[in-house]
């Protein structure tokens, strides 16, 4: 690690929810050379964090990833990776130093703009390719692939032309009214520049008819003009703010989803009933556990797997972590709010789904005995196909599988 560095050299990106912070580092834990290393990062890393987001609580720390995966940079002394988790919402902010971004399938779901270097990944692939992970060979027909970009200056500005001419290009193939008029434009400029040492083809006043040409040339001119003024000035920043809006919903509908699974996972830990996979999972709660009240299951059930002690939060049964989920789930589902203009279809039918999903907010009744405990099995279905139409939205390589082996 260098001795001097700046802000500018860290790549930041979100993840939600990394909730086993047992195995984070503080610099205090390591070896006093490589401590005094990263000690001379670590400013340049939470400036990194507050410049993207983080809110200031949370510890910050580092994770190491072992040499023997492909995530590693070195191949025998592995990597750290900054690390925070932001109290308030549980979002973990990652800092990787730029130019040494690894290929991460989960990383690129959560975050439009994570980027990894194109010439790390064939070195990757040099060390050792039979094991390298084909799922994140970078693809450009999928929305969720991860974009491989060249890290060289020139080719960053080249590309950033690009990108705006492909905008400018689906907008006039959107507008066909006004492609037609643009390409008249420029098609009578061209021509008029190749008419000025051309003999009159009829017999008119050159001056009027040059007239009248500048005229129309003028217009041609003004029109193209005003196409590009509204390119620059409107069109451009509002799907930079469509890409912003659409990256928080993207975020919030992470976060729902990852919650909605943990919530069945617990529940599933808790009832510690083995069953193969299914959609049916009302079905199969009611014909087993149909006598038994859900409230007394969850809330006896502490974990015994040696990973409980590591939940961020304090909390010693199923239950209270589920209540958590529940509450968080809320919590994102009211943030979704601002952004309802902005949705789609899918995103729409989602949110109208979440908002009728009564098991949410009423999860804090269930130990009232008031007849939430009848409805809690049905409720597991309805949770199920919630994360259905959130991973169809979020266009994932890889599904929820809901099913329980001891």
């Amino acid at each position: 690690m260098s001795r001097t560095c700046n802000k500018s050299d860290f790549f930041v990106c979100q993840y939600e929810h990394i909730d086993n912070l047992y195995h984070q580092l503080k610099i205090t834990d390591l070896e006093p050379e490589i401590a005094e290393s990263v000690r001379t990062e670590e400013k340049c890393v939470v400036d990194a964090f507050r410049d993207n987001g983080w809110e200031g609580d949370g510890v910050v720390g580092l994770f190491w990833i072992p040499s023997f995966l492909d995530q590693s940079i070195d191949p025998n002394y592995g990597q750290y990776v900054w690390h925070v988790k932001q109290s308030n919402n549980g979002t973990s902010f990652i800092g990787f130093k730029r130019g040494r971004i690894p290929a991460s399938q989960r990383l690129a779901d959560q975050n439009e703009d994570y980027q990894y270097d194109l010439a790390l990944l064939a070195q990757k692939r040099r060390e050792n390719p039979f094991c390298f992970a084909p799922s994140l060979t970078p693809k450009t027909n999928t929305a969720s692939s991860i974009t491989a970009v060249s890290q060289h200056p020139k080719a960053k500005r080249f590309e950033s032309f690009a990108k705006h001419i492909n905008v400018a290009v689906h907008v006039l193939s959107d507008n066909k009214f006004h492609a037609v008029f643009v390409l008249i434009s420029i098609s009578l400029m061209i021509f008029r520049r190749l008419c000025d040492h051309m003999p009159p083809i009829i017999n008119l006043n050159a001056e009027t008819v040059n007239y009248y040409w500048d005229i129309l040339i003028n217009v041609c001119i003004s029109y193209i003009a005003s196409i590009i003024f509204y390119l620059v000035v409107v069109y451009f920043p509002e799907q930079r703010r469509n890409n912003t809006i659409r990256t928080k919903t993207h975020m919030l509908i992470v976060n729902i989803n990852s919650c909605m699974t943990s919530f069945l996972d617990e529940t599933f830990n808790a009832f510690d009933y083995r069953f193969e996979e299914t959609e049916e999972l009302a079905k199969l709660f009611h014909e087993n556990f149909s006598e038994m009240h859900p409230f007394k299951i969850l809330k006896a059930s502490i974990a015994i797997n040696g990973n409980f002690d590591y939940y961020e939060n304090e909390g010693g049964n199923r239950y209270d972590i589920i209540l958590r989920k529940s509450e968080t789930i809320i919590q994102k589902k009211n943030e979704m709010v601002a952004y309802l203009p902005y949705l789609n279809k899918e995103e729409l039918d989602f949110y109208a789904q979440l908002e009728d999903a009564p098991i949410f907010r009423n999860m804090k009744d269930l130990e009232t005995g008031l007849g939430y405990e009848f409805f809690f099995y049905e409720s597991l279905d309805e949770i199920l196909a919630l994360i259905r139409m959130s991973e169809k939205i979020l266009k994932r390589s890889f599904v929820y599988h809901p099913c329980y082996e001891k």
